[in-house]
């Protein structure tokens, strides 16, 4: 059987440097949930911490760099 990839993705900082914000606070999707503060250097698992729409939003945001990490080989 084949070993399921786990999906990461880590938040890199505000696209613009003058932004001056210390960290994102998401909305989640399930109101439900409580918001996330997301700072720069923090990963963040698809499945764990975020659901799957979620991580696109965030690689997505127009205020916020996110990358989806690669995993070891």
């Amino acid at each position: 059987m084949a070993k399921k990839e786990k999906k990461t993705i880590i938040c890199k900082g505000p696209k613009h440097s003058r932004n001056g914000a210390l960290f994102l606070r998401f909305e989640r999707e399930d109101r439900r949930k409580p918001r996330l503060d997301i700072y720069p250097g923090q990963k963040l698992e698809v499945g764990k911490e975020i659901e799957a729409g979620e991580a696109s939003k965030l690689l997505n945001n127009p205020t916020w760099d996110f990358e989806e990490v690669k995993p070891d080989e």
